[in-house]
């Protein structure tokens, strides 16, 4: 699923404050310091939060102690995004999903695809990482989503993957792929909802071809 580089987006004015303010009760005056070079090293506050921890413990150097509040902070929202959206019918549409799968899907060097079990009024059911690859060279298992689909009995789906390039817009592959998983789906009558590529840039919807 080969991604297109897109510009590198700017940090926004209040990120050093954002990221000072959530340090600063455990490194204190050091945190502005060392949100700075958070700032220097990932550019923007996505980026930061979807850096590996080993990557912020080596941006932080005497302060990677903190790397571990970042870490905290992103899973507890996570969480709590989880559990709003699995409440209800999930809508590609939603922001709530857009921000869940930034959380769990952004990395900066590696693809990942994730599968989302729906059942015929779009309650969640179980979703999974379902493949990990290095940029522009991971697949979509499609014989194990869909048994795992038919495991649980969901009959709809939502795929999604992120673009470590930072651009949403889906490649040739990434269209393939789609046509592909809803050609193996639709005589086991499995609905593919929507195939989501994610990204720094937005999430770009293949089902309605635009950005969400």
């Amino acid at each position: 699923m080969g991604p297109r580089r897109a510009p590198a987006p700017r940090p926004s004015r209040d990120t050093r404050a954002a990221l000072a303010e959530l340090l600063a009760p455990l490194i204190g005056e050091r945190a502005q310091a060392a949100a700075a070079r958070l700032v220097e090293r990932f550019g923007t506050l996505s980026r930061i939060v979807a850096a590996s921890p080993e990557a912020l413990a080596d941006a932080l150097g005497e302060h990677d102690g903190a790397a571990s509040a970042i870490v905290g902070a992103r899973t507890l929202v996570a969480s709590a995004l989880y559990e709003s959206l699995t409440g209800e019918p999930i809508d590609v549409a939603d922001r709530r999903l857009h921000d869940y799968l930034r959380l769990k899907l952004s990395n900066p060097v590696q693809e990942r695809v994730k599968a989302i079990y729906l059942d015929g009024q779009s309650r969640y059911l179980g979703s999974e990482i379902v493949a990990r690859g290095t940029i522009g060279r991971v697949g979509v298992p499609v014989r194990a989503v869909l048994a795992r689909a038919l495991e649980i009995s969901a009959t709809r789906l939502l795929l999604a993957h992120n673009h470590p390039s930072g651009s949403s817009l889906p490649s040739t592959e990434d269209y393939d792929a789609t046509d592909r998983f809803r050609a193996a789906a639709a005589p086991l009558e499995i609905v593919l909802v929507d195939h989501l590529v994610v990204s720094t840039g937005g999430v770009y919807s293949i089902a309605r071809g635009e950005l969400l």
